[in-house]
């Protein structure tokens, strides 16, 4: 998919986290709804009681619940929501990608930090005058993408949502901010800047992949 790297991973992490709070949701549901069938029709009665059976159940998994009795209609709004917020974020970051006003810099680079071309890779040229240009509107378009998805991260994304979130804040935004910087201002050529780009993306998804093996929310099976 050609978009840019962190608004993909977010995508895919986001993607994974909505499936993952639906499934928490159900389980935090059938919770409360076994402890209203052991405890009577009293329990029945007290919505009180219920919203805080289900919100500690939701928030010892790092998730904030929705309020009152979360029906299965609720959840699955829930989904479509995010999945229609999924798909706009999608389709403007397409977008950006072959914006011909973008041309320019999407002749030197690809959409996608991992999958940069080899003659990309190889490429001795340095930024032109009218590269330049299209640079800095290139990055704009880029900022306002990893912002909404940034944010809708932590919204959606629980506590997995939020650290990466964080890492894209203090990791992957400053490593791409200095690279293109140096590009900006001639110290380096075009091909050199693809393969810190390509560096950068794959560290960042390794990291991604070693904060979900010590999830703290999923107990180790060892």
């Amino acid at each position: 998919m050609m978009i840019p790297l962190a608004n993909a991973v977010a995508e895919e992490r986001l993607s994974a986290h909505s499936v993952e709070f639906e499934k928490i949701s159900q389980e935090c549901h059938f919770q409360f709804q076994q402890s209203q069938q052991s405890e009577g029709a009293q329990q029945a009665n007290s919505s009180a009681k219920v919203d805080t059976i289900f919100d500690a159940c939701m928030s010892a998994r790092g998730w904030s619940s929705p309020k009152g009795n979360p029906s299965q209609a609720m959840l699955d709004d829930i989904q479509e929501l995010i999945k229609a917020s999924i798909v706009k974020m999608k389709a403007s970051q397409e977008a950006t990608c072959v914006d011909p006003t973008l041309k320019l810099y999407y002749e030197r680079s690809s959409c996608l930090g991992d999958q940069i071309t080899f003659e990309q890779l190889t490429d001795s040229s340095k930024i032109t005058p009218a590269q330049k240009e299209v640079l800095i509107k290139q990055r704009a378009a880029v900022a306002v993408h990893q912002k909404e998805g940034i944010e809708f991260s932590r919204q959606v994304g629980g506590v997995m949502g939020g650290n990466i979130a964080d890492l894209m804040e203090t990791l992957l935004t400053p490593q791409n901010d200095q690279n293109n910087l140096d590009l900006y201002s001639g110290k380096i050529t075009w091909g050199e800047y693809n393969q810190v780009r390509k560096s950068i993306a794959t560290k960042f998804r390794e990291t991604i992949k070693n904060l979900e093996q010590v999830d703290p929310i999923k107990p180790s099976p060892f």
